[in-house]
């Protein structure tokens, strides 16, 4: 088995040799395609060898293979291995060779332990998918908002970093050291992250992105960016011993906000595509307030934040790789099912486990707020569902889109295997 630096160096020649291979073949989307799908496999197998390692240099933990990390990596990769297949068509032969980038991006910013490494992979995931933005026509608009973002949010988590290395704080897994300085740097780093996942105040880009992006990129943003920088975002909160009281009671009214403003939103879109994406908002709230929950409490547990990442990223991906053609989005439907908490998909079993998981610590009243904007979720949902020509719910679906609504049951019925992933 490699050691964990040799899987890294195993791992980043993968990405560039994929690469190449698609700048090379870009003629033939088929095949520029299968490499990137042939990455993900390859790069997925090599993680799962990996459970334990970590890779440090000079006595400094860089990047830490932990189970939920890998756990989280390889349903992410396999999830947009079937998107791609999906959407193969789609891909040109700008967007090819930029596919291993993101996956490598998402691969460095779920592993990073250090807030250093943890830059360079949002960094490289957004210039990556600002390239697939650009590379389609109209999508413009899109672009501009998503990489200014990016570097507004890039520029606060560098500053934030600068303050916790001044402090000797190196890894984001242990902030114990209390100063103002250090204080100051997590905010710093906290708004960054609020700024990259669209938590409220911060929210207004989201859904704009969402609804004019390609969809090749918007899909590829949730599974390989967006979901990966929530579970950091999750990590560093929970783990953040010097969080005062204060902060983290603002922190849980910013959640709450970010629940509200993203549920009622959606409750009002017309568009499919706008309603997700004020989905993700809340998304970023109801993972903010778990790792408010888990701080305040000395309790972390990351199965629960897997299921609930990995479950609505998955729904809106597919959803929105569901809805490229009007007269034949049946997969949508599944999606939406999982998305709004319908037994036995995997949406059920996620937002059960964080309603039990806050009842269960002594945060009743966190329990009781989560499920009422759940219940919104399956409002708006259900609203639109039935607004669906029942004819074309019954098309669209192909292997590839059965797979990947076969993986939302199972995961449902038996979330325990996320375990023995990992």
């Amino acid at each position: 088995m490699l050691g964990p630096e040799a899987s890294l160096i195993t791992l980043t020649l993968i990405v560039v040799l994929c690469s190449l291979i698609s700048m090379l073949l870009r003629d033939k989307k088929l095949t520029s395609t299968m490499s990137s799908l042939i990455a993900l496999i390859l790069v997925a197998v090599l993680l799962v060898t990996q459970r334990g390692g970590v890779i440090t240099v000079n006595g400094l933990p860089l990047l830490g293979f932990d189970k939920h990390s890998i756990a989280m990596l390889v349903l992410l990769l396999v999830s947009s291995s079937l998107i791609i297949a999906m959407l193969w068509r789609e891909i040109d032969h700008v967007v090819a060779p930029l596919i291993p980038w993101t996956m490598y991006a998402g691969i460095i910013i779920t592993l990073s332990i250090n807030p250093a490494i943890l830059i360079l992979g949002l960094e490289l995931g957004a210039l990556s998918l600002t390239g697939i933005y650009l590379s389609y026509k109209g999508s413009e608009e899109a672009a501009v908002k998503y990489f200014f973002t990016s570097i507004l949010a890039g520029a606060l988590v560098i500053a934030g970093t600068a303050l916790l290395v001044s402090n000797h704080v190196y890894s984001l897994t242990d902030i114990s050291v209390t100063t103002p300085s250090l204080v100051f740097g997590l905010i710093f780093l906290i708004t960054g992250l609020a700024l990259e996942v669209g938590l409220a105040p911060f929210h207004p880009w989201l859904p704009d992105v969402a609804a004019n992006a390609p969809i090749v990129g918007i899909t590829l943003a949730i599974l390989l960016v967006d979901a990966p920088t929530l579970y950091v975002f999750f990590r560093l909160i929970s783990a953040a011993k010097a969080m005062g009281l204060i902060l983290a009671w603002v922190l849980a009214i910013l959640a709450a906000a970010s629940m509200a403003i993203g549920e009622f939103s959606a409750l009002v879109q017309l568009s499919v595509r706008r309603m997700l994406g004020f989905s993700m908002v809340s998304d970023a709230g109801y993972t903010l307030l778990l790792g408010v929950a888990c701080a305040l409490s000395g309790i972390v547990s990351f199965n629960v934040v897997v299921y609930f990442i990995t479950s609505s990223n998955m729904a809106l991906a597919l959803a929105l790789a569901s809805v490229k053609d009007k007269d034949t989005i049946g997969s949508i439907v599944p999606a939406l099912l999982s998305l709004m908490g319908l037994p036995p998909f995997y949406g059920f079993t996620a937002k059960l486990s964080v309603i039990t998981f806050f009842a269960r610590i002594g945060y009743p009243w966190m329990a009781v707020t989560a499920s009422f904007f759940f219940l919104v979720a399956a409002a708006y949902v259900m609203r639109y569902l039935m607004s669906l020509n029942r004819d074309s719910i019954l098309k669209g679906y192909n292997i590839f889109s059965l797979i990947y609504v076969i993986i939302l049951l199972f995961l449902g019925l038996y979330p325990g295997i996320i375990n023995l992933i990992g």
